[in-house]
């Protein structure tokens, strides 16, 4: 028999975790190869077709086997099993896992993995993944992994085009002749890690650079925000942002003139077009 199956939804590092962690123990290493299997083997969000002769041959088991782990991945609810009325084709979804804190609050899930590695393991578990393992009383002064892997330093080298041949965090420095406090260094770390390179992020911050040399630094994190809610990410989208910002700034401001109207400030007109 040949499934097809579906990828909605792309697993990050505490899916696995989570997996690895706590569904491993109760569905046992088969059913979670299977998993695995199937979703890093069809990780494109879109129908693909598998044949189980293959997933047999694959794990060295037989048809039966193979229908029992996958009825125990749907159980457990890291697939669906979607079947057509009329010609009985079977669709297979991956799943992502539950979160901790689902976890922590499902009764009936939580009794099983507590059997299999018991409550002390069980609480470590939750307590060493804990998204708020931050106390209040500490501050993150950890150097960022760009301040330290500089691939150009800023004072001993001649820029020709600094927006193309800087990372951000220099960048900065190279406008501003200052270091980017936390606020930036955060605002730059969360844009990489959604998918912009240090070039888009230049240009942002060539933007929300005043007269003065100083980074907005509110606006800067609002536009950082705003452009991966709208998954505007590449160089040359960001590029057609700004330019469209820009361009809506001068035409205020044409417009104000015309009117006789006081222009105010830029900034504030820049706030408010971020907002």
């Amino acid at each position: 028999m040949s499934y097809k199956i579906s990828i909605t939804e792309n697993l990050n590092d505490i899916d696995r975790a989570i997996i690895s962690t706590l569904y491993l123990p109760v569905i046992k290493s088969l059913a979670f190869n299977i998993y695995m299997f199937l979703y890093d083997s069809f990780n494109n969000n879109y129908l693909k077709i598998v044949n189980d002769k293959t997933i047999l041959s694959y794990f060295n088991i037989n048809e039966d086997k193979f229908k029992v782990q996958i009825k125990l991945l749907s159980a457990i609810g890291l697939i669906k099993i979607l079947e057509h009325s009329e010609n009985k084709k079977i669709i297979i979804c991956i799943k992502r896992p539950m979160t901790f804190e689902s976890i922590k609050n499902n009764t009936l899930f939580k009794s099983l993995i507590i059997k299999e590695i018991g409550t002390i393991n069980f609480d470590n578990i939750m307590e060493n993944n804990n998204n708020n393992l931050v106390n209040s009383n500490y501050n993150d002064v950890s150097t960022s992994f760009i301040e330290i892997f500089s691939p150009i330093p800023v004072e001993k080298t001649e820029i020709s085009n600094p927006i193309e041949d800087l990372n951000a965090i220099s960048f900065y420095k190279y406008l501003t002749k200052a270091s980017a406090s936390k606020s930036i260094r955060n605002s730059i770390e969360f844009a990489l890690e959604n998918g912009m390179n240090n070039r888009g992020i230049n240009l942002i911050i060539n933007y929300t650079n005043n007269s003065k040399g100083r980074i907005n630094k509110n606006y800067f994190s609002t536009i950082i925000s705003d452009f991966i809610k709208q998954e505007i990410i590449s160089f040359e989208q960001i590029q057609y942002e700004i330019e469209n910002i820009i361009s809506s700034i001068n035409n205020k401001i044409l417009k104000d003139k015309s009117n006789n109207e006081p222009i105010g400030d830029v900034l504030g007109l820049l706030n408010s077009l971020g907002q």
